[in-house]
C-alpha cells in the first residue's frame, strides 16, 4: 500500500510524536509541592516535584499548594519547561521560606489566570517571595486577582513587576503603580495582631 520509504518516514513521524508526548509534562492537577527531585516547576517524574499523579503538574485553572519543607528546593524555577500560566498558588500550613522565580527579580516570569489567588495563610511561619514578573490575566477581559496575606508576622513581597493583559499584549507596569509608598517591590505586611 505504501512504499518502503513512506513506511519508513511515517514510523519516524509517529515515534517522533510520542516521544514528544512521553517528555512533556501534562498540566492538569491541583498539586502540593514536594521538592523531591529538584527545583523546577515542570519537572516531570517519577518522580516529580508535586504530590500528585507522575507527571502532571500545576497549570491554568489549578492550585499550587505550598505547605512544607520541599526537601531543601524553596527557589523554584517557573521558566524551564515552561511558560508557567498558574491560577492559585497557596502557602499553607508551615512551608518552608519559598522563593518563586529564579534569578533575582524579574529573571522569569508567570501568569496568573483571570480571577485568580495568592494566598498566604495565617499558620505561615516565614516570609515568601515572588521574584518572577507576574502578568496579571490571560486576557483582555481579565478579572480580579486577589492576594492575600492572613499572616500575623510575616511578609508576601512580590520584588518583580506586575503586568496587565492591554489589546491582547501584556503592558508592564512596575508594582509602584499599585503602590506609590514601595520603591521596586510590592510589599503585603502581616496583618495587625
Amino acid at each position: 500500500m505504501f512504499s518502503r520509504n513512506t513506511r519508513s518516514l511515517l514510523g519516524l513521524l509517529v515515534a517522533a510524536m510520542l516521544g514528544f508526548v512521553l517528555v512533556t509534562p501534562a498540566q492538569a492537577d491541583n498539586a502540593a509541592w514536594t521538592g523531591a527531585t529538584d527545583a523546577g516547576w515542570f519537572t516531570a517524574g517519577p518522580p516529580t516535584n508535586w504530590d500528585n499523579t507522575p507527571g502532571a503538574v500545576p497549570g491554568t485553572g489549578n492550585t499550587a499548594t505550598f505547605n512544607g519543607a520541599g526537601n531543601g528546593n524553596v527557589v523554584i524555577d517557573v521558566a524551564t519547561g515552561g511558560p508557567l500560566t498558574i491560577n492559585t498558588i497557596l502557602f499553607d500550613l508551615a512551608p518552608a521560606a519559598y522563593t518563586i522565580g529564579t534569578g533575582g527579580a524579574n529573571g522569569q516570569s508567570l501568569t496568573l489566570d483571570d480571577n485568580a489567588a495568592v494566598t498566604m495563610n495565617g499558620t505561615v511561619a516565614n516570609n515568601e517571595l515572588f521574584n518572577a514578573a507576574i502578568t496579571l490575566g490571560t486576557t483582555v477581559a481579565g478579572g480580579t486577582t486577589t492576594v492575600t496575606n492572613n499572616s500575623t508576622t510575616n511578609t508576601l513581597t512580590f520584588a518583580g513587576d506586575t503586568r496587565a493583559v492591554r489589546r491582547g499584549r501584556a503592558k508592564q507596569g512596575s508594582p509602584r503603580r499599585l503602590a506609590p509608598a514601595l520603591p521596586r517591590h510590592l510589599t503585603f505586611l502581616p496583618l495587625d495582631a
